[in-house]
Parts: structure tokens; C-alpha cells; sequence
């Protein structure tokens, strides 16, 4: 995955604000709906994305964490570094 651009949280932002004043208004009309969803869906897809590439970064830097530990320790074996991130 690439890493984010700087401009990802200002764009996440203006979808968060955009909703919080769109839904404080009562949307009657079905165009007003549908830009209103949209913006959430995007808002929450934005939201994943950025959520699953700071996971995928933590468990890199877990499994490179953990074999720089246990090198040098003989007696360890490679399954209990992964049980010790989990």
C-alpha cells in the first residue's frame, strides 16, 4: 500500500465537517440524501483505509521488532515472538 499524502486528513476534515453540519440540517429532499450517504460512505471508506495501513505498519514493525530480539536467545522459538503481538 502508499503511504497517504499529507492532504488525507485535511480531506478526512472537511468530509467529517461537511457531515456534521449536513445532518444538523433535516434533509428532505433525495438529492440532499444521497450527498449526505455518499459523504458518509466516503468519510468511513477514507477512514478504513487509513485504519488498515497504520495497522499494517505496527505489525511490520512488530515482526521486525521481534526478530531483532530474538536474535542472540537460542532458547526461544519463532512461535513465541508472533504469540507475544498478538
Amino acid at each position: 500500500l502508499l503511504s497517504p499524502p499529507p492532504t488525507s486528513n485535511f480531506v478526512f476534515f472537511l468530509l467529517f465537517m461537511s457531515v456534521q453540519s449536513t445532518s444538523h440540517t433535516e434533509a428532505t429532499t433525495p438529492t440532499i440524501k444521497v450527498v449526505r450517504y455518499s459523504i458518509i460512505a466516503a468519510r468511513d471508506s477514507i477512514a478504513t483505509v487509513l485504519m488498515l495501513k497504520e495497522e499494517e505498519r505496527r505489525l511490520q514493525e512488530g515482526v521486525t521488532g521481534n526478530q531483532r530480539r530474538a536474535v542472540g536467545t537460542t532458547t526461544r522459538t519463532s512461535a513465541q515472538p508472533l504469540a507475544a503481538s498478538v
